[in-house]
């Protein structure tokens, strides 16, 4: 979570492992870029466009997140739902609690407080 950022909105995914990493910048299209520490290479992946996403908000999940909603109502199946309210509400949550402990300038702990029980 970054509160501040040159961009207001533009999302970007780093992945960072034991031989490598990975990174996606929206602001960059649909490219992932792969740096491999043995072989000290980058390698591009072009990524496809979803078009069935396109002008969905947070990035074309919203239209995921209804599709597997449809989808499951119709077939009477929540397989394809992988996450409930009760997760959602619990990691906005996190997201108020570290948002307060950037305003305050203290640590803020959900587990033992209870305005971030779920």
């Amino acid at each position: 979570m970054v509160a501040f950022s040159e961009q207001i909105c533009q999302r970007k995914t780093e992945i960072y492992g034991t031989m490598g990493q990975l990174v996606w910048d929206e602001s960059r299209g649909l490219k992932v870029s792969h740096f491999d520490f043995a072989t000290q290479t980058y390698k591009v992946y072009q990524c496809e466009k979803n078009e069935e996403a396109a002008g969905w908000g947070h990035g074309g999940a919203d239209f995921f997140m209804m599709k597997a909603f449809v989808e499951a109502v119709a077939r009477g199946d929540s397989h394809s739902i992988v996450t409930g309210p009760k997760v959602s509400l619990k990691t906005h949550l996190l997201a108020f609690a570290a948002e307060e402990s950037r305003l305050t300038g203290s640590v803020v702990k959900p587990s033992e407080d209870p305005r971030w029980k779920v």
